[in-house]
């Protein structure tokens, strides 16, 4: 049995019922193989080799295999990627040195190969089939929420975590971060499909190719805009840039303090130091769920380490 996702423009007001009229398409979430979409759970008793995690079996885990007193950093890769990446085997492998962590890669590539409209309700099925991950943790008693659960995506990666967030129900997932959140294609529709300050109590999102393949407009309820958000040192082309937040999140993990950021209201008032930076936070994997909301500049290198000294 197929469903219908009815697919609403970002234009149309908030509350309002989708109806046909203000609907700007709709996409059938057809059969797939549920083993396109990969759930491997790393932690320091098997950093390397994963436990592959299944929707309909995840009573199989157990907390031999799983943290249960530690946080779980549920991991998702973007348009045209998979987690084999360096990036993505470079993120779990600088949170096992950093400390004790439950990750979850999710390899959903076969689903996002494509940057056209298809990609939305595949977007819907790995956050729909992730969510059933997460609460099937929760109830074979080995995720306990109180210790965090955080989700990380790039590109539409990020999108596919706000989908999650939602699907696996309130009060579950505790943290958001957005790498450069895809704009091309999820530009065009509401907040119900894309990542926003309201999918979890912390929603912090670094900007790196903003205006172009990611959102210059903030979604969190903390914005980062390293070098302004739009084009990064050392850079001389946007995939360059849209990548760039990965890397300053990845150095993060071990340098809380490598990237001290300004809330202000502009880049050109940060850079013309308009602002006085009384209230600051670290962006990346520490930034403060204390921090005042709002957006946050700094200014980075062109070459790792990224970290540059105020």
């Amino acid at each position: 049995m197929t469903q219908t996702l009815i697919l609403v423009s970002a234009d149309t007001e908030s509350g309002d019922e989708a109806k046909e009229d203000s609907a700007i398409g709709s996409l059938k979430l057809n059969s797939f193989d549920p083993n396109d979409i990969e759930f491997d759970l790393y932690t320091s008793s098997n950093p390397n080799i994963p436990i592959r995690l299944f929707p309909d079996n995840i009573t199989a885990i157990s907390s031999a295999n799983f943290l249960t007193s530690c946080p779980l950093k549920y991991i998702l890769h973007g348009y045209d990627a998979d987690a084999s990446n360096f990036w993505w085997t470079e993120m779990k492998d600088e949170y096992l040195k950093a400390g004790s962590y439950n990750i979850i890669l999710v390899n959903w590539s076969k689903l996002c190969d494509k940057s056209d409209i298809s990609v939305i309700p595949n977007t819907y099925i790995v956050a729909k089939y992730g969510a059933e991950i997460i609460n099937g943790l929760i109830r074979a008693g080995v995720l306990n929420v109180t210790m965090g659960l955080h989700i990380i995506g790039h590109d539409i990666g990020a999108h596919a975590a706000s989908l999650t967030a939602n699907l696996a129900g309130s009060g579950k997932v505790s943290r958001i971060t957005g790498l450069d959140p895809a704009k091309i294609v999820f530009g065009k529709f509401g907040d119900d499909f894309r990542l926003d300050f309201t999918d979890a109590p912390m929603v912090d999102v670094i900007h790196t190719d903003g205006g172009v393949t990611g959102f210059l407009e903030t979604r969190g309820t903390i914005d980062f805009f390293p070098n302004g958000g739009k084009i990064q040192p050392g850079c001389l082309v946007h995939g360059c840039n849209h990548f760039r937040a990965l890397d300053l999140f990845i150095e993060s993990i071990s340098n809380p303090t490598a990237f001290k950021a300004c809330k202000c209201s502009s880049y050109e008032d940060y850079k013309k130091k308009k602002c006085r930076c009384n209230e600051i936070t670290y962006m990346g994997e520490f930034a403060s769920p204390t921090s005042s909301p709002g957006s946050y500049f700094l200014q980075t290198n062109s070459f790792p380490p990224y970290n540059k000294p105020s």
